[in-house]
Order: C-alpha cells, then sequence, then structure tokens
C-alpha cells in the first residue's frame, strides 16, 4: 500500500457523459483512462466538462459559465492536491473549447502543477487550418507551454512536432484484456453466411444508411448470404429515417437492430461477426473505439479513409476512398469471402491489436510520462 502523502493526484478534465443520454466515444474513452490509472493507484478527480443547454434562454451564456465553473473546479482541485504530487490532465477537444483549455493551462502554471493536453479526435489540423489568427495563436501557445503532448493519432505527430519542444506520446484508443482473452482460437463463426456488424452512436455522419446499402448490395448484386446487424441509438429522427430505408430495401429479414446493450453481450455478438463495416465522415472522428474492439475480437475492418481509421487498420483490413460506394464495399467484402481470406486477415487483426493497442502497453506509456513529469 502507498502512502497517503506519496499518492499521486491527477485533476483529470473532460467529457465523461456526465449528465448525458448517449455516451460517444470521447466519453468511454476518457472514463476508461480514468479507471485504469485509479487502478494503478493514483487519486484522479474528475472534472466534468458541461454540455450545452438544450433548450431554454441565453443557451450560450448558461454554457459559457459552467464551462468557466469548471475551470474554477480544476483550480480549486489544484489547491487541495499536495504540490510536487498532483498534475493535470485535459481531455481536449479544442474548437470553441479552446479557449477555456487556454484558461485552465494558465491556472495549472499560475498553481505550479504540471500540464498535459491531451489531443482527441481527427479534425485538429483542419479546424486550426480554418480558424482565426488568434485561435492559432492560443492553440500554438497551449502547445508550446504544456509538459507534455497525447496524441490519439500519429497523424498529429508532426504537426505538434513543429510548435513545440514538449514531450509527445502517442495515446490511442485501447482494449483490455477481458477482451483480448476471449480470443482462444477463432471462435465458432458460421460460414454459410456472412454477418456484418455496425456498433455505436447512431449518427449520418457514421455512414450507416452506406452500411445497410452495402449489405443489400451483397445480396443483390453479389448474390451472397448476409446478415448486419447494427447496435446502438440515436435521436428519434435518424432511428426512424434508418428504419424505413431497411423497408425500403426489403431488408427486413437480413438487417437487426439492437438497443445499446452490456459489453458482456456486445462481446458475445461480436465473436459471431466477419466484417465491421465503418464508412464514417464524422468530423471529429479519431481514433474510433469500436473498430479496435472489433479487431480485438477478430472482426475484419472495411472503413472509409477517415480519422485515424488508416493507422490503426494498416494491412488487416481494406481502407476506402470516402467517396467509396456502397457497391464497393460489398465488392471488396464479397472478394474476401470468396478468397478465403477472411481467416488469415481476422488473426491479423487480433495480433495487431494484441501487440499494438492493448492497455498494459498504453496506459504504462501514460503512467509513465506521469512519473517523468513529477520527477
Amino acid at each position: 500500500m502507498k502512502k497517503k502523502d506519496s499518492i499521486i493526484h491527477i485533476i483529470f478534465w473532460g467529457p465523461i457523459g456526465h449528465d448525458k443520454a448517449f455516451i460517444g466515444g470521447g466519453e468511454s474513452g476518457n472514463k476508461r483512462t480514468i479507471e485504469y490509472i485509479k487502478k494503478n493507484g493514483f487519486h484522479v478527480k474528475p472534472i466534468p466538462k458541461p454540455y450545452p443547454p438544450k433548450s431554454g434562454l441565453l443557451k450560450a451564456f448558461r454554457y459559457a459559465f459552467h464551462l468557466t465553473a469548471s475551470v474554477c473546479s480544476l483550480a480549486l482541485a489544484c489547491n487541495k492536491a499536495p504540490d510536487g504530487r498532483r498534475l493535470v490532465h485535459v481531455s481536449a477537444f479544442y474548437k470553441h473549447l479552446i479557449y477555456f483549455e487556454f484558461l485552465m493551462l494558465i491556472t495549472a502554471k499560475l498553481l505550479r502543477t504540471p500540464f498535459i493536453y491531451e489531443i482527441r479526435g481527427g479534425a485538429m489540423i483542419s479546424i486550426f487550418n480554418q480558424s482565426s489568427f488568434l485561435y492559432k495563436v492560443i492553440f500554438t501557445f497551449i502547445l508550446k507551454c504544456s509538459d507534455t503532448i497525447l496524441v490519439q493519432g500519429m497523424e498529429y505527430h508532426h504537426f505538434v512536432r513543429k510548435r513545440t519542444s514538449a514531450d509527445i506520446v502517442y495515446y490511442p484508443n485501447y482494449v483490455g484484456n477481458a477482451i483480448l482473452s476471449l480470443n482462444s482460437g477463432q471462435h465458432n463463426r458460421p460460414s454459410e453466411k456472412i454477418n456484418l456488424i455496425y456498433f455505436g452512436r447512431f449518427t449520418l455522419d457514421k455512414g450507416i444508411e452506406k452500411t445497410i446499402h452495402a449489405c443489400n448490395e451483397l445480396i443483390s448484386t453479389f448474390l451472397l448470404d448476409c446478415h448486419l446487424h447494427l447496435i446502438g441509438k440515436g435521436d428519434p429522427e435518424t432511428n426512424k429515417r434508418l428504419k424505413n430505408l431497411i423497408k425500403k430495401l426489403k431488408l427486413k429479414n437480413n438487417v437487426t437492430i439492437h438497443p445499446p446493450m452490456p459489453q458482456e453481450k456486445l462481446n458475445q455478438i461480436i465473436v459471431q461477426m466477419h466484417f465491421f463495416i465503418f464508412p464514417t465522415y464524422n468530423d471529429m472522428e479519431g481514433h474510433s473505439n469500436a473498430l479496435t474492439e472489433a479487431m480485438a475480437l477478430g472482426v475484419v475492418p472495411v472503413c472509409s479513409r477517415h480519422g485515424f481509421n488508416e493507422s490503426v487498420v494498416g494491412s488487416s483490413g481494406f481502407i476506402l476512398d470516402p467517396f467509396a460506394t456502397p457497391k464497393d464495399y460489398a465488392k471488396i467484402i464479397s472478394k474476401v469471402w470468396h478468397s478465403k481470406a477472411w481467416r488469415q486477415l481476422s488473426q491479423e487483426c487480433i495480433q495487431k491489436i494484441s501487440k499494438s493497442f492493448n492497455a498494459d502497453l498504453i496506459i504504462g506509456r501514460l503512467i509513465r510520462q506521469y512519473f517523468k513529469i513529477l520527477h
């Protein structure tokens, strides 16, 4: 057991799903980080990022007020933690938040607390290039003055290195041993039918409609028997639109929509799947948790060239042009299926995640950086 005065205190600011109906990749990734660093003996004080009010007068003012209050909470947490045994870890999503992230950096520096800036999401460079001169100055200042920059994708490394001499640490999404331990073989996946899957938030910019059309192409054009499982939830309008599309294409017997479910139950479905279809064009898409989890369980990904998909998938799956059609997705799947290459690709997916995106490796990297900063 560590003595109380030797415990390192992590003041963690970021979206963690507090009072939010739908939990996205950012929230689940941050909750996982908090869980693992707690397990490693650190004291964690989460400061939840507020969410914009959905209705009411003065929405922008109220949102800014709550964000400012969260910065004050961060300052109080720093004051309560012992000198030399504390640091601030900000899970950053930049954009309009950059000004509050700047305030957090200044607060940490005034309180002599090391500051880690974690850049999440895949839109950092495009937003920087499109933003005002003031935004660029502030963002560059944060990079220069942070003690460590965590990047979710290696695609960011060159951009960040040009603007800071701080340590840059690759901190992608990862999976725990509980998921990896399920791979005691290739499982008894059905071979008479192609099982497709998408799981996560139901938003149109995740390419779910293209995924449904790809399923239809496999059946109508390539004459293959397949079943698509969609697991998750969206707003009522999106849910209705997806159901109407399934009805229009007469895919009632080939597409099943499941509600969100516990991870254990989800894993039982994933291990029966062959392909994870992910034609995302979401503006903030970075490193998808769902992509990593699917690959970890041997599901071969067929994805768009967007976010960090390409660097995560590598040669273990397929990356298509952002403008690829549903028929293009179906053609790749048909080719793999007929060539009997699926089993080898599935094993390569498992090996890649086990080797490069496992919790012990990634959390170990983060914890070593914590100690390096404080010693």
